[in-house]
């Protein structure tokens, strides 16, 4: 895809007017939760990603590749916990043991409160409808907390403006991010990123948004698939 962003300089300016919008509608319009809601949902979330995690260390998969089976994990993040439980394994009794003394401490954290430490809002664009082989979809980075993806061809430019940003809610639907934070400040510290696709018939009729079709899944933890930009699939193909 090519790309359009603010200057790096920036940044932290737009975000400071941005960010909480895009907050305001990644829970207002795209999930139609309180945060309070959201969060008990992603701690118990986060609780069955980290036992599953814990068990295939161990060398048994079976939970985590049923939560990538029914939705609960994005492929990449799945491929990646079930390659590092590998290794681990190779490497010798010893790591292993050491791996799942640091999982039961995580546990521990994870019980902790927890608090959403970023979130982001995709226009026009969702993980699983995007052509591994579309290069040429544009898109523009306004600040760090929206992104706008347009139509193959379509001009840059045209991205900046709320109008087409609309029209872009209203035809492909949004993707939003949401990061939560575990720990405290005597700890490291856990995030989970969250995301959730938004159709945009059910962003403008309220009446076509069930339980059924908003479904909120893990696509990162603690910042693995961010380290080589599989978290943001709209970048490049071959990300899903």
């Amino acid at each position: 895809m090519r790309k359009l962003s603010c200057r790096p300089s920036w940044i932290a300016a737009v975000d400071v007017f941005i960010q909480p919008m895009v907050e305001d509608f990644v829970f207002r319009e795209a999930l139609r939760l309180g945060q309070q809601e959201f969060l008990i949902g992603a701690q118990h979330a986060a609780l069955i990603v980290a036992s599953a995690y814990t068990e295939a260390m161990r060398g048994d998969t079976t939970l985590l590749d049923a939560l990538c089976r029914d939705g609960g994990l994005t492929k990449p993040l799945h491929e990646a916990l079930c390659d590092e439980a590998r290794l681990r394994q190779a490497a010798g009794k010893i790591e292993v043991e050491k791996a799942l003394l640091q999982l039961g401490m995580a546990m521990e954290e994870l019980r902790g409160a927890p608090c959403v430490s970023d979130s982001r809002l995709v226009i026009g664009a969702q993980r699983e409808l995007v052509p591994s082989s579309d290069l040429q979809s544009p898109f523009v980075a306004i600040g760090s907390s929206l992104i706008v993806c347009g139509e193959t061809a379509e001009r840059t430019e045209c991205l900046w403006h709320p109008r087409r940003q609309s029209e872009l809610l209203a035809d492909n639907g949004c993707l939003v991010q949401v990061a939560v934070s575990f720990g405290d400040a005597t700890t490291a510290g856990h995030t989970y990123l969250f995301e959730a696709a938004v159709n945009g018939e059910c962003l403008l009729d309220a009446e076509e948004r069930t339980d059924d079709n908003l479904q909120v899944v893990v696509a990162d933890v603690n910042g693995r698939m961010a380290r080589n930009g599989r978290h943001a699939f709209w970048l490049a193909s071959g990300t899903k």
